[in-house]
């Protein structure tokens, strides 16, 4: 697994890896301008993102390229600008780069390419970068597909440690939706097994990125996330610090968590007797 993504702060493309980062639990860093400069104000702070002492976004740019291992470099069509100059220093200090053109590759061509370049360079950190949001507004969209593909690809390149979840649990769909976080994780762990949750409990982390590609379109319709329950999507937003862009798949990454949490703090004692 990556062991760090590194980027700039910069609406778009960095914001996507660093929302990525979050949203999986992958430790995250880079560089932003002094006074947490961007495009649309200062980086909130639930970004944990170094100063420069300049405010220039060309030496926060190399600074990430310099603190990472390899620099991906995603765009649609020719370079320009910022992203433009990101390749011209990683090329100019001679860094392992790849350069994702999302014009030419679709989401599962620039997956695959990005993950091959990582397990092929043993990249464990890993600076991402590409367009602002005003110069391509779709770039946050395309960046974050395709890091969440590659995050789950370099899950399943290791030794799971448990059984895959083939099948979300079997919900009571009488039950209302809940409004809550804590509602939805009783909701889900009513309808486990107490051999499945102390098996859960004691997997590793790594678990919840499984869960999350197995049981993501069944929680979203039992949690009622598909038909508009926004009392629910709001209670995640909140559980999951500020993003500007929040999505009701990351709402469902958020339940999961906090049901493997709950796992850990009430079955794993159950192991340790």
């Amino acid at each position: 697994m990556l062991q760090k993504i590194i980027s700039g702060g910069q609406t778009g493309a960095d914001r996507a890896a660093l929302d990525v980062a979050l949203k999986f639990g992958i430790p995250h860093g880079g560089w932003v301008p002094k006074g947490r400069r961007t495009e649309n104000g200062p980086l909130h702070e639930v970004y944990e993102l170094q100063e420069m002492d300049s405010t220039a976004y060309k030496d926060r740019t190399l600074q990430n390229i310099l603190d990472a291992q390899a620099t991906v470099i995603f765009g649609n069509g020719p370079l320009r600008g910022g992203t433009l100059l990101t390749l011209e220093l990683v090329k100019d200090r001679s860094r392992p780069h790849i350069h994702l053109d999302l014009s030419q590759s679709d989401t599962f061509e620039a997956t695959i390419l990005l993950h091959s370049f990582i397990m092929d360079n043993g990249i464990s950190q890993l600076n991402v970068a590409g367009p602002r949001a005003s110069d391509d507004p779709m770039i946050y969209e395309d960046v974050k597909s395709t890091l969440e593909a590659v995050v789950y690809l370099l899950c399943l390149d290791e030794t799971p440690g448990h059984p895959e979840p083939n099948a979300p649990p079997e919900l009571d769909s009488s039950v209302a939706f809940p409004s809550q976080v804590s509602e939805a994780v009783g909701l889900v762990a009513a309808d486990l097994s107490l051999k499945t949750k102390v098996s859960m409990a004691k997997a590793n982390d790594r678990l919840v990125v499984d869960l999350y590609y197995a049981w993501k379109e069944a929680l979203r319709c039992r949690m009622g996330l598909e038909y508009g329950n926004m009392q629910l999507l709001d209670a995640c937003r909140e559980k999951a610090g500020h993003r500007e862009i929040f999505t009701i798949d990351d709402a469902v990454m958020e339940v999961i968590k906090a049901l493997k949490d709950y796992l850990n703090r009430t079955y794993r004692l159950k192991v340790i007797k």
